[in-house]
This record gives structure tokens, C-alpha cells and sequence, in this order.
């Protein structure tokens, strides 16, 4: 976490690798730091790690965070001790399985839960 801040000046919040990813979880509102104009800083952290590099941006407001690390798909999230989150079967296209696995670990690590389901309705 430390590198990735040196490098993108964004304030880190979690991160964790899956298979060749590596995803941070940065403070709200320092999305755009970890980015960069272009996306030169996110591509410079790239060649540092030599890995595939995901950044998502946190809220406070869990519902939020949900629906915005889910963009583009448009999901309904059911929260409570374990999450659901309804999406439509017309999006199912739209993400993959890695994609998937990758975001339920960063909500179920985020919001504390021990259940994070995918509906596809």
C-alpha cells in the first residue's frame, strides 16, 4: 500500500491481490490521483508492480459504495447481515466471473460481512 501511495499520492484504504490483480480501495474523492490525467500514474503503478492494477473509489454510505463499485451494471443491493445484489440478466454479459469474485471480495471486505451474492434476475 505504501508503493501505491508513494506513487499516486492517493490516500489507500485496503488492497488485496487476487490471481495477477492487485485492487486498492482509495479514499473517497482520490480516485482521480490514483488515475491521473490520462491515466499516467495508474500506468506508472502498473509498471511498478507488474500486475493488472484495479482502483476503486469508497463512500461511507454502503448502498453507495455498492452501486458505485458495480458501474456500469445497475445494481440493486439488498443489505443486511449477508449481501445481495440484484442485478438484470440483460447485464449479465456485461461482467465476468473474475470480475465478480474480485468485487465481492472488496464489499465483503469493506462493509464486514461474511455473504456477498450476485442475482442476476
Amino acid at each position: 500500500m505504501n508503493a501505491f501511495e508513494s506513487i499516486t499520492h492517493a490516500r489507500t484504504l485496503d488492497c488485496f491481490q487476487m490471481d495477477d490483480t492487485i485492487v486498492f480501495l482509495v479514499k473517497e474523492g482520490h480516485l482521480g490521483r490514483a488515475i491521473g490525467r490520462g491515466g499516467e500514474t495508474i500506468n506508472r503503478a502498473r509498471k511498478k508492480f507488474g500486475k493488472r492494477l484495479i482502483v476503486f473509489e469508497d463512500s461511507d454510505n454502503p448502498r453507495r459504495f455498492i452501486i458505485n463499485v458495480c458501474k456500469p451494471l445497475k445494481a440493486s443491493p439488498n443489505i443486511g447481515d449477508e449481501i445481495r445484489i440484484d442485478v438484470l440478466r440483460s447485464q449479465r454479459d456485461e461482467i465476468s466471473g473474475r470480475q465478480i469474485r474480485i468485487l465481492k471480495e472488496l464489499i465483503r471486505r469493506k462493509l464486514n460481512v461474511s455473504k456477498v451474492n450476485f442475482v442476476f434476475t
